[in-house]
């Protein structure tokens, strides 16, 4: 969840910075800095979401390794179907946590 929150924060900054570019660019009387500024306001409005967006995209994405199984849960709550080996796209609030389905030996002295 923090992550989308953080996305939706670095587009919002994108926008207002392109914005605040913008009049300030209409500001400058010189035209060649007027048109650069102009350039670069547009890629920070415009670019700054597409490249949010595609971080989201590729945040959906899981991947879970050999014996192990993935736990997903939703605002605390953990689903019923676990994920298993795999590539799986998930929610981005969602969390994914591993967990092994390994046997593991355990051996230990006891005192009688």
């Amino acid at each position: 969840m923090s992550k989308l929150i953080v996305l939706v924060v670095l587009a919002a900054a994108g926008v207002f910075a392109g914005k605040y570019l913008a009049k300030l660019a209409l500001s400058v009387a010189d035209p060649r800095v007027r048109k650069l500024a102009n350039t670069s306001s547009r890629a920070l409005e415009y670019g700054v979401p597409v490249v949010c967006f595609i971080v989201l995209a590729f945040w959906t994405f899981v991947s879970i390794d050999a014996g192990h199984v993935g736990v997903v849960r939703a605002f605390g709550k953990v689903e019923p179907t676990p994920l298993y080996e795999g590539l799986h796209t998930v929610m981005p609030w969602k969390e994914v946590q591993q967990m092994t389905t390994q046997i593991v030996k355990h051996e230990s002295k006891y005192d009688r």
